[in-house]
């Protein structure tokens, strides 16, 4: 079955008037990225006093583009996407650069990023993945680190955090084209919404907040969007022998891995396998491929049920252990009388998992609050939640037209959903922190790619879902305003 067809929308009669106007529309895109470029390095060379910073920028974009040359990897839309996406986080490292360097960012500089910078920089030599485990948690990403500080190193290069920083840019680039990849799995070849992917992946504040500070989460973000794809591309066709191969090694390599990156995420590759089962049994189209979706769905969901069974005592351990160092961290970061501790953080678990699932995409509350030049971290923060006043709309549409409309059910999305969901419950219950949800953004935004904006009535309902979301936040504001100063 596929898509129902759009309303009916007007020719792009500029176009049909000049056939060159996508070689002209394609200049000024690649006009736009040139600004980015070069705005990304003065603020670079004015925060380091260097150029070294764009040399290593440079052999960095060059090798990412070089590699997307490759055939079945890159296409011309996956060097589209990989380009802008390298230019805007460019553009935001230099922003934390310059709190970190002119502006004395203290989170930056003393913080998680600091140390992170330290140990992969000078003190990561000579460790085995295990032995850094001992020493730091994200120890994966510190070996990455660690051997892009020693190659520059080798090319005269200092270890200063710039290189660590870029390779994140570099990490953000690909989490890009793996997530274009996702979206031709499940709308096809679709300019349109790959332009909108595009605009997401680059305005989300948490993104540059992964790119632009010396921080793990823009490698646990592509190590997340890599296994999301395997499974949207088998999902997409589950008939396919050789993708069952390839997801199942993709979920096992995951296995090994993610726990160097995030601990608590060993969860992640089980809770993806029973996502793609109920993403088999409701999504697929014909009865043949329902059949053995269904077969092969029951025999992933068995394994993972028996996995998290065996494991069940050690799982709650995790969970409690995480669950009471994350709320003494809230406590001691923001006090007991901080609105989102007192209305959240202490409530039974249910209004937490429900106030918590909406707090981690509105959260900070006051959205101002970090409009600042304290740090980084907090201006990438306030950024995000207004992006997200704007993207929730699309992805509520996108959710209502799922719902009313099962032609749009494709497996992909269903999987998406299912994903969104649960970690966006599992984190309100645990961490309450929206940098954790950010790994899965991927397939969220895949979800705001589900409306069309060109057919009249889907373009009216998002107005419409828009006021009403900035009218209640103005309310939540305001209530914030009442219980703060009455």
């Amino acid at each position: 079955m596929s898509d129902p067809p759009l309303a009916p929308h007007p020719p792009d009669l500029a176009s049909e008037a000049r056939p060159d106007a996508s070689d002209e529309r394609r200049l000024s895109l690649g006009g736009f990225n040139v600004v980015l470029l070069l705005f990304g390095s003065l603020l670079n060379l004015v925060a380091y006093q260097t150029a070294v910073p764009l040399l290593v920028g440079a052999i960095l974009l060059t090798g990412g583009v070089v590699s997307l040359l490759l055939p079945k990897w890159g296409g011309r839309e996956e060097r589209r996407i990989f380009i802008r996406l390298f230019c805007v986080y460019w553009v935001m490292a230099g922003v934390a650069a310059i709190y970190a360097s002119n502006l004395g960012d203290y989170m930056q500089l003393n913080s998680d990023p600091g140390g992170f910078h330290e140990i992969s920089a000078y003190k990561a030599r000579g460790f085995r993945l295990e032995e850094l485990r001992l020493l730091t948690e994200g120890s994966l990403a510190v070996v990455v680190w660690a051997s892009a500080y020693d190659l520059f190193a080798e090319l005269g290069i200092e270890r200063e955090r710039y290189v660590g920083i870029l390779i994140n840019v570099l990490a953000g680039g690909f989490t890009g084209v793996l997530a274009l990849k996702m979206a031709r799995h499940i709308f096809g070849e679709d300019l349109y919404r790959f332009r909108r992917l595009t605009w997401l992946l680059g305005s989300c504040g948490l993104l540059w907040l992964f790119a632009g500070i010396h921080l793990r989460d823009g490698m646990v973000l592509l190590g997340v969007t890599a296994l999301a794809w395997a499974w949207v591309r088998f999902v997409s066709r589950p008939n396919t022998p050789m993708r069952l191969v390839q997801v199942t090694v993709a979920t096992l390599v995951s296995l090994l891995l993610l726990p160097f990156l995030r601990a608590e995420f060993f969860y992640v590759p089980f809770a993806f396998a029973i996502a793609a089962t109920i993403s088999l049994i409701l999504g697929i189209e014909s009865n043949q491929g329902r059949l053995v979706a269904r077969t092969l769905a029951a025999l992933g969901f068995v394994c993972s049920l028996a996995y998290l069974l065996t494991a069940e005592e050690s799982l709650q351990e995790t969970f409690l252990q995480r669950n009471e160092a994350y709320t003494e961290g809230m406590y001691e970061q923001h006090g007991a009388d901080s609105l989102g501790t007192a209305m959240i953080v202490g409530q039974s678990l249910p209004l937490r998992l429900l106030l918590g699932s909406a707090y981690l995409y509105v959260f900070p509350i006051p959205a101002w609050g970090g409009f600042q030049l304290e740090s980084a971290y907090n201006l990438f923060k306030s950024i995000n939640v207004l992006f997200f006043y704007v993207v929730l709309p699309f992805v509520g549409l996108g959710i209502w037209q799922l719902w009313r409309e099962p032609a749009r059910r494709k497996p992909g999305l269903i999987f998406c959903l299912v994903v969104i969901a649960g970690f966006t419950l599992g984190i309100a219950g645990t961490s309450l922190e929206n940098r954790h949800l950010g790994a899965f953004f991927v397939p969220l935004f895949l979800l705001a790619l589900v409306p069309d904006t060109r057919d009249p009535v889907a373009a009216r309902l998002l107005q419409r879902i828009l006021f009403v979301t900035l009218a209640a936040m103005v309310v939540v504001h305001l209530l914030w305003a009442t219980l703060k100063f009455a």
